[in-house]
């Protein structure tokens, strides 16, 4: 028989593959010795066959960064403006204005990509004509022409790793002269905006967005929002030139923002402002959005305290919302908070919302080895994991949970401490780590916690102060050593009543059994 290798394509794995089967004598009637010249030949054409198909492969590095479906944008310009005539001398005419600049893209609609390498750029506004010169009195100069946006429209999706830039407004044009004064010259052009959206659009952007300058070198917006319904989320590399605004109130739920992506980041709580800005202080200040969201798999770290709540609510969808740092806490609010399944709060801070803890969600005060306090200035369902970290007795050694108001648990709730495995570890030291006006259901979730990081001889209990308001840690002695839990196997004893139990049944049985027999 005849060993032969075949490459083949498994498509449920979607790679290459030698498969091997065994075929009858050839034409001569005989096989090559051990069939190893037929398996090198095969083996040799598989292996060339996989490099080929490896180079026709896009490299990693080269892979497009544009979402499957979207439409990829290159560099472009909006037209310029063109500029406003003079006006005529003698009646002393008036300058005519100059044309506003185009927009780099107009997205109708669509999902979009705007690779690192590329830019969009709107057009510059016109300058206005000046004004003729007169006897009596001096034409007015034309205004300037506004600067075009570099992206505008509605209900598109744009994904931004380059550059978008509002173009610049034009100058107004001079006054002419007269033997009584020069004439009123033009108003200046606005800038561009980089992006508008008018309503239901998602703008993502790990790059740079930057309005333009106006005639008179003011800076324009870098994103302006209207319409609701839009979302705009920052992810690791994003800057702003220009403020961030939102006009859309609570029309169709209100615009969103969003930190997300897969890379880590820290934003400034203190640029969410709760008056429209008036003008560019050097930093983005980010105005009127109802909701806020934490996506993606990254941490991000919010530092500061936000000027205006979040009325329409503040979401933890995916990754971790870190709070503050040591010895910075942060503080947000909204109409509520809620963190989803796989997410996680934590950090050191306050938080002024009602808030929900999902089933697989993660509640953290503190961060990493750094332990800390998280304030609930409402009420707290819990239903989700919350973590503390003890690194030794006394305040502010070891995590803490402060709710203002009642504390929900739900049957799900479970509560993992990490100790910090150390000497000081002795038995009857006690840590109450969460703090709330009331608790609801604790009866129903007081063994439902794990410890770890326990020195030998000692195990752990959870329980509740007398009061009502606080829950507590206490080690306690161990019969069998350091352990990782308190929490019972479904029980030794019970297990030893179970098999006296099947004993006897079993002795019954064969008494029966021997008795019909005989």
């Amino acid at each position: 028989m005849n060993h032969i290798d075949r490459l083949v394509w498994n498509r449920a794995s979607r790679t290459l593959q030698v498969a091997a089967e065994s075929r009858g004598r050839g034409i001569l009637g005989a096989a090559p010795a051990d069939g190893a010249p037929l398996r090198r030949h095969s083996l040799a054409l598989a292996c060339a066959a996989a490099l080929a198909l490896g180079a026709l492969a896009l490299p990693v590095w080269a892979t497009p960064i544009c979402p499957m479906g979207a439409t990829t944008l290159g560099n472009a310009t909006g037209a310029s403006g063109v500029n406003g005539a003079d006006g005529s001398n003698g009646p002393g005419g008036i300058g005519a204005a100059g044309d506003n600049g185009g927009v780099a893209h107009d997205l109708g609609g669509g999902s979009y990509c705007l690779p690192a390498s590329q830019s969009l750029a709107g057009g510059s506004g016109g300058v206005g004509g000046s004004g003729g010169s007169g006897y009596a009195f001096g034409g007015s100069g034309g205004d300037g022409g506004n600067g075009g946006a570099g992206v505008s429209g509605s209900s598109f999706s744009l994904s931004n790793d380059g550059s978008i830039i509002g173009g610049n407004g034009g100058a107004g044009g001079a006054g002419g002269s007269s033997i009584f004064g020069s004439g009123s010259g033009g108003t200046d052009g606005s800038g561009g905006v980089g992006v508008v959206s008018t309503g239901d659009s998602t703008v993502t952007s790990a790059g740079s967005i930057r309005g333009g300058l106006s005639g008179s070198g003011a800076q324009a917006d870098a994103v302006d929002l209207s319409g609701g319904a839009n979302t705009l989320t920052l992810e690791n590399g994003y800057s702003f030139t220009g403020n961030v605004v939102s006009t859309s109130g609570t029309t169709n739920g209100g615009d969103t923002l969003a930190l997300g992506g897969t890379a880590n980041d820290t934003f400034n709580l203190a640029q969410i402002v709760a008056a429209s800005p008036t003008g560019w202080t050097g930093t983005a200040q980010y105005y009127g959005f109802n909701n806020f969201a934490k996506t993606g798999t990254s941490t991000w770290t919010v530092a500061g305290t936000a000027g205006a709540a979040f009325a329409g609510g503040i979401t933890v969808a995916a990754g971790t919302l870190q709070l503050g740092t040591v010895g910075a806490p942060a503080t947000m609010g909204g109409g509520s908070a809620m963190v989803n399944a796989g997410a996680t709060l934590s950090g050191t801070g306050t938080l002024n919302a009602p808030t929900t803890i999902a089933a697989g969600a993660m509640l953290s005060p503190g961060y990493g080895a750094n332990v800390g306090t998280l304030n609930i200035t409402s009420t707290l369902g819990m239903f989700g994991t919350l973590g503390i970290g003890i690194n030794g007795t006394g305040s502010g050694n070891f995590d803490l949970l402060d709710v203002s108001g009642q504390a929900a648990l739900g049957s799900t709730s479970f509560f993992n401490f990490m100790l910090g495995n150390d000497t000081s570890q002795t038995k009857g030291q006690t840590f109450q780590f969460f703090d709330a006006s009331s608790f609801l259901n604790f009866a129903d979730v007081e063994n439902n916690f794990s410890c770890s990081g326990l020195m030998s001889g000692l195990s752990c209990m959870l329980g509740m102060n007398t009061t009502g308001n606080g829950l507590f840690l206490r080690l306690d002695a161990s019969s069998g050593g350091g352990g990782t839990t308190s929490v019972p196997e479904p029980g030794s004893l019970g297990m030893f009543g179970l098999g006296l139990l099947l004993l006897g049944g079993g002795i019954r049985w064969r008494t029966r059994r021997d008795r019909k027999e005989a």
